[in-house]
């Protein structure tokens, strides 16, 4: 096991979850309440998991994959149920990070029956080909947008 995705509803007790277990741990649902430029990591945490529409947009993340790569830890670009609008922009956003070793989590759009892209946004392998999911992203069904006034 790489590691373990906040194994306790409480942060403050990571610290000892570590020292009697010795799991590495990724942090996730904490992060959108976490000022990056305090955070003081608990020992065992081995990679933050980024999800931008959670945390609040890409520069938001970039702020938090800069302060994981600065601390030695993995930056994990994933997504919440997205759009393929929102897939393509994650995954161009995790190539741009340029972390081969560092798999995106990106595996939820095969639960949604519909989108708003022209063409489905796809996966080979497990894999994204960025270029093609920038390029797909640009065309979206009017038929299925509704503007709010």
């Amino acid at each position: 096991i790489e590691y373990i995705e906040e194994p306790l509803a409480d942060p403050t007790l990571l610290d000892e979850f570590y020292q009697q277990t010795g799991m590495p741990i990724a942090l996730d649902e904490t992060l959108p309440e976490t000022d990056f430029t305090t955070l003081s990591l608990p020992n065992g945490i081995v990679a933050l998991i980024l999800k931008p529409s959670v945390l609040g947009g890409i520069e938001k993340t970039m702020q938090f994959a800069t302060y994981a790569q600065n601390s030695g830890i993995k930056a994990v670009i994933s997504s919440a149920f997205q759009s393929g609008i929102g897939l393509a922009a994650a995954a161009n956003l995790a190539a741009c990070m340029n972390q081969q070793d560092v798999p995106a989590g990106l595996d939820t759009y095969k639960w949604l029956a519909e989108d708003v892209l022209a063409e489905r946004f796809t996966t080979k392998d497990g894999c994204v080909d960025a270029e093609e999911a920038y390029e797909n992203g640009k065309n979206v069904r009017l038929d299925l947008v509704k503007l709010v006034e």
